[in-house]
Order: structure tokens, then C-alpha cells, then sequence
């Protein structure tokens, strides 16, 4: 969330909001929201990505200039892991896989896990054939 304080007589706020400190690329936003609120939400950003905001007041006959420029990084979203322990040897054939979660994500996250499990080989001849003899 942006939040800002609210200025007296100001009927509108223009909103800002950016990858990039000079508010021109494809993740640009602008957005204008009445005085009722001094916050705006912003939700699906990208992880690990600085981004950079500002606002602007404006009424009937004029604008303000642009305030000064924020920024802020988003996590890296990157889960940690719990239990078992890396390396951990004797776990049971049916363990709990845990993790940390993400702080700051309000969308659920999936995760995937896959299990490869490489069994050995093994040729076994169940019984004997015995040699053609009709040859």
C-alpha cells in the first residue's frame, strides 16, 4: 500500500508508480484518486524488483509539481526451508516437508513438489529354460 497525508481543499491525488525512477516503462502506472483516501493498494508485483512512486495534489484551477520520489523492493519471495533439515538422514518414509512462508504475498502461493525416486534394477530369471534340443 502508498499512503500519503491528506492536504486540505485538494480534490484529487495523481499517483505514480513505476520500475523505473523516470515513470516510462511497461510496468508504468498512473492513477487518480479523490481526497477521500490518502492510500492507494497495488497488488501482483514482481519479486525482487525496486519500484518507485509519487503523487501530486490537485483542484479545480491547479496541480501541484510531483512529489519527491520513493522507492521500496519487494522480497524475493523465496521460501525457507523448515524440516527436514538439509542433509538430515533417518527420516521416515513419510515425512512433513515445512517451510517458512512468504511474508508480504497476500495471493496464495502453490507449490509443486515432485519426488523422483530412482529404484535399482534388477534382472531376475524366475526359472530355468531348459536348451532346444529339436534343432
Amino acid at each position: 500500500m502508498l499512503d500519503w497525508a491528506l492536504v486540505n481543499g485538494i480534490t484529487n491525488y495523481d499517483v505514480e508508480f513505476d520500475t523505473a525512477a523516470t515513470f516510462n516503462s511497461t510496468q508504468h502506472l498512473y492513477q487518480t484518486i479523490s481526497t477521500s483516501t490518502s492510500s492507494y493498494n497495488t497488488s501482483n508485483l514482481l519479486f525482487a524488483t525496486k519500484y518507485y512512486w509519487r503523487i501530486r495534489a490537485h483542484h479545480v484551477t491547479d496541480t501541484t509539481s510531483w512529489s519527491p520520489v520513493w522507492n521500496f523492493t519487494t522480497t524475493d519471495g523465496k521460501p525457507v526451508h523448515v524440516s527436514p533439515a538439509n542433509g538430515a538422514t533417518g527420516i521416515s518414509l513419510n515425512p512433513t516437508i515445512d517451510w517458512n512462508l512468504v511474508t508480504g504475498v497476500r495471493s496464495p502461493i502453490s507449490m509443486n513438489i515432485r519426488w523422483i525416486q530412482i529404484l535399482p534394477v534388477r534382472l531376475l530369471w524366475e526359472q530355468e529354460r531348459p536348451l532346444r534340443q529339436d534343432w
